[in-house]
């Protein structure tokens, strides 16, 4: 957490959004779900169901996160999101390293490919990294919980839906940071784009059990 003698700042490019933050600092008041927060600190609510998530219309919208070092994770990493997919017909990017499709790479992305349909997965450079088998998530089920954990450099993989472990195949893979600004809804190369929703999107340099 951050005190208010500190600052933290957030700044997001919101492409083709309907909203955008930027400057949050700690010592800011949140409205959420009709509470005000005033203080830093972790919250938690009892439904995930607000009107702050953020809408992708599978064309052009994207959110730009920047290249802040705190999002550098190495090799051990935990990415957690809550995705409302309205199309799964494609590949489609919900957190990016691969902007630029740098050695060592990665994203987190749902959707369907010549491997499978309706999957999870983390993808790098030419190979999935991680990938769940298919139909384990479908536009008619409303929000989704996923999450991709790694544990250090090995086969120390781990995909959740819902809190649920996953059965998945990996490949050999390291992950490497880069100084590509990373993207929500977005995957490589500038394509990918999500078609749906997705709310809290959190990265951790850890992995969380």
């Amino acid at each position: 957490t951050n005190g208010c003698d500190s600052t933290a700042i957030l700044n997001l490019t919101i492409n083709q959004g309907d909203t955008s933050y930027t400057n949050i600092t700690a010592c800011d008041s949140l409205v959420w779900n009709g509470t005000t927060y005033d203080s830093s600190g972790t919250y938690t609510g009892s439904s995930i169901s607000n009107n702050y998530s953020m809408s992708f219309d599978g064309i052009n919208d994207y959110v730009d996160v920047g290249n802040n070092s705190v999002l550098d994770v190495d090799n051990s990493v935990t990415i957690e999101a809550w995705i409302n997919p309205a199309n799964l017909s494609n590949r489609y990017g919900i957190y990016s390293t691969r902007k630029n499709n740098d050695p060592g790479s990665f994203q987190l992305e749902i959707g369907s490919d010549v491997i499978g349909t309706n999957y999870v997965a983390v993808t790098g450079v030419n190979t999935y990294v991680a990938i769940t088998g298919s139909n384990v998530i479908n536009t008619n089920s409303g929000w989704v919980h996923i999450a991709y954990t790694r544990d250090g450099v090995g086969n120390n993989h781990e995909i959740y839906i819902n809190g649920i472990p996953q059965i998945i195949n990996t490949n050999p893979y390291t992950f490497i940071n880069n100084n590509t600004s990373k993207e929500i809804g977005r995957g490589i190369n500038l394509l990918q784009n999500y078609d749906g929703q997705i709310d809290q999107v959190r990265i951790w340099d850890i992995a969380l059990t």
